[in-house]
Parts: C-alpha cells; sequence; structure tokens
C-alpha cells in the first residue's frame, strides 16, 4: 500500500475486512474479499512468476511514458477513463495490463478512501478465492500529475499480477500448510505483494527514499 509520507505503514483495508469479518463472528472470506484494499498514495521480492518478474525488474523510463503520452511529468492530466486507459496501454504497460485480462475492471472513484477513512489513490479488489481481480479504484486525485498518476497505475498493476498470476494464492496457501491460520496466512500474502508493488515504485525512482522505506518495512513483516 501506497501511503502519504508519516501516515505509518499499516496493512490498511486489505487486512481490515478479513479480521473485521472475523473478529465480529462474520465470514472470512467475505470480509476478505470486500476489504481486500490495496491503496496508493503520493509517494508512490521475489517474483513468484515470468510476467511479475519482468514487470518489478523493468527498468521503465517514465519520462519517456510521459512524453509519448503527451504529457510532462508535473502536467495535471484530466482524470477520464480516456486518459486512464491511454496509461494502462502506454508500451510501458501494455503487455501485463492486456496479460491481467482486466480490461473493463478499471474505474475513476471521486476522493477515494480507504477502511480507515483516510485518502488513498488507487485500489485493488480481487475475488474471494484471491485468484483474480474484481476491480480496480484509482483516485481522481491521482491525475494531479503525470507523474502520480503513472506510479498509482503502476503500483496497482503490480497487485493485479500478483493476483491473475496465481502469485498471491500461492503464497496464501503456503503459509496454510505452514500451519498457519487463514488471517495469518492472507497478511503474510499482503505483505509480499506489496513488497513487489514498491520494488517497481522503486524501479522507477530509485532516488526517493519512500520507496525504500517501504519496502524495508514490509519485509520485516515477513522476516
Amino acid at each position: 500500500m501506497l501511503l502519504n509520507a508519516g501516515a505509518g505503514g499499516a496493512a490498511g483495508g486489505l487486512v481490515g475486512g478479513a479480521m473485521n469479518a472475523a473478529i465480529s463472528g462474520g465470514n472470512f472470506w467475505q470480509g476478505a474479499a470486500m476489504g481486500a484494499i490495496i491503496g496508493a498514495g503520493t509517494g508512490l521480492v521475489s517474483a513468484s512468476s515470468n510476467r511479475l518478474g519482468s514487470l518489478v525488474k523493468r527498468e521503465i523510463c517514465m519520462r519517456e511514458a510521459a512524453v509519448g503520452d503527451g504529457y510532462a511529468h508535473g502536467d495535471a492530466v484530466p482524470a477520464t477513463q480516456q486518459e486512464l486507459e491511454k496509461v494502462l496501454n502506454d508500451p510501458s504497460l501494455r503487455n501485463d495490463y492486456l496479460a491481467s485480462d482486466t480490461k473493463g475492471k478499471w474505474e475513476i472513484i471521486k476522493d477515494l478512501r480507504g477502511e480507515e477513512g483516510g485518502k488513498i489513490f488507487g485500489k485493488t479488489i480481487p475475488t474471494k478465492d484471491f485468484r483474480g481481480v474484481e476491480k480496480v479504484q484509482i483516485s481522481n486525485k491521482a491525475f494531479a500529475t503525470y507523474r502520480k498518476l503513472y506510479n498509482t497505475v503502476g503500483h496497482e498493476l503490480v497487485h493485479v499480477t500478483d493476483f491473475t498470476s496465481g502469485a498471491f494464492r500461492g503464497w496464501y496457501d503456503a503459509q496454510l500448510r505452514l500451519g498457519l491460520g487463514k488471517q495469518a496466512a492472507y497478511i503474510y500474502a499482503l505483505n509480499r505483494t506489496e513488497i513487489n508493488a514498491y520494488s517497481w515504485n522503486f524501479n522507477q525512482d530509485p532516488n526517493n527514499s519512500w520507496y525504500s522505506q517501504q519496502i524495508d518495512y514490509f519485509k520485516g513483516l515477513i522476516r
């Protein structure tokens, strides 16, 4: 989850829905599906599939992407579906976007917020079995600059790839086989996908210490 600097590194909505359901006696899987939210904020590892590996390891030149889409890094972008699709179909992201089979599942939400009410820039909601994606929501606030939009979309696309490639489910199942409960296994998989997503962001902007801090934070949670 990409959070505002200073907002903390809590796992947030993705954990919250499942945990709240379990604590209140509700259905864990329903809570997980409804609460499985992955946020992207103003900051915007190991890969389990070739597709994810190429996405994380590839060092994308954001400058070229911006120029190709007709923007400079700091330019505001109209918050329209057309502009969102333009970023998703940028040559640096297009192959992974098409491979994820999520066309038509990306939507723009005004003032998108996480489970705890904080503003977030992106949210990925998986299917109940964690093998696919129900929808991906991008806040209108992410369109404030091209850089912010590109980072948000790329970050969420890594999460999408983790779900659609089976990586997330694989991490989850592996922890169950080790004897962990559903909640603990779910949180472990969540932390793994956050490491992947922040690693993608770090590849785009290695001078941004916020990304490296988040990578270290989530790595610390799975040790």
